[in-house]
């Protein structure tokens, strides 16, 4: 199966899913008040859910409102559909993904500039708020085994004939893939085998696949002999995490501005990759472990 003919048919089930969604989503949605929900959203892979489960536990400890979880959202454009049709009242976006998936905007070098036009444009096209940074950051990044030769993303282009080279699905369909293989001249050779993320790591390891796409944060890399590519010509952009909540919701629950106050920077991405290594074991959850952070922060209350 063709790299493009996986992307046309992602989009088609995008579509479908997104259509089944709004019906599912404007059929649930809460009154907001004391008691009542505020419906945090989170993307289905692993940071995501640790960074909007944290937002949620401030927000049951610092406000009076419930929080009800609608985690596992299909990818990017599932959560920034669920948050415009009302479905969710925030989730947690990447600065990377706001740009390029959201804004289809040229890429922004200077993270401060790109940061303020994300304000900018999502306030006035979207009445959506982008809150205060986390801290944490997880850009997408080509990775290796240790013993490869490979040390940087240009040293992939001699030899694309013979590497096995993994996507995950939600990479493979993003124009980051598009520009890595534009400017360090992929194309035509560029045929990736499309695959899960977290059985990327395992064929990665087991020989099967060369080089696969992965997240600078993957507990993956730093517990096992995985090395991040260089990416020399700074194509793959900056991902900080920041909260985007809707902005009627801030209008009627205005305790959540000192929530997203009070997390501004406090989240680093140490501690979500170290949240990422304990949820590995069987005997840990997301809850309990995020509450443990939370409290040794002393950013809730024993």
């Amino acid at each position: 199966m063709s790299f493009s003919f996986f992307k046309r048919l992602r989009t088609l089930l995008l579509i479908f899913l997104l259509l089944f969604m709004t019906v599912a989503f404007t059929r649930t949605r809460t009154f907001w008040g004391p008691g009542h929900d505020i419906v945090v959203g989170a993307k289905f892979s692993q940071d995501s859910q640790i960074l909007s489960e944290i937002v949620s536990q401030v927000i049951e400890h610092r406000t009076p409102y419930r929080v009800k979880r609608r985690f596992n959202l299909e990818g990017s454009a599932m959560a920034f559909h669920a948050i415009m049709s009302g479905g969710v009242d925030m989730y947690v976006e990447y600065t990377g993904t706001a740009l390029a998936e959201i804004l289809k905007s040229p890429s922004i070098v200077d993270p401060e500039k790109g940061f303020e036009t994300i304000r900018e444009e999502f306030l006035s096209r979207f009445d959506l708020i982008a809150c205060p940074l986390l801290g944490s950051s997880n850009a997408y990044v080509f990775v290796t085994r240790g013993d490869s030769p490979l040390n940087t993303i240009a040293d992939m282009a001699s030899s694309l004939e013979t590497l096995k080279v993994g996507l995950d699905p939600e990479f493979a369909n993003r124009s980051e893939a598009d520009n890595i293989a534009h400017h360090y001249h992929f194309v035509p050779s560029f045929n990736p085998v499309i695959m899960e993320h977290t059985l990327l790591y395992v064929s990665l390891t087991r020989g099967a696949l060369d080089v696969i796409s992965g997240y600078e944060a993957d507990s993956f890399i730093s517990a096992s002999n995985i090395k991040i590519l260089s990416d020399k010509k700074g194509i793959l952009p900056s991902y900080e995490s920041f909260p985007v909540v809707r902005a009627a919701t801030l209008k009627h629950c205005p305790q959540l501005r000192g929530v997203f106050s009070d997390l501004s920077k406090a989240i680093s991405s140490d501690d979500v990759s170290a949240l990422s290594a304990q949820l590995e074991k069987k005997d840990k959850n997301l809850y309990d472990c995020v509450s443990k952070l939370l409290k040794e922060k002393k950013i809730i209350d024993d």
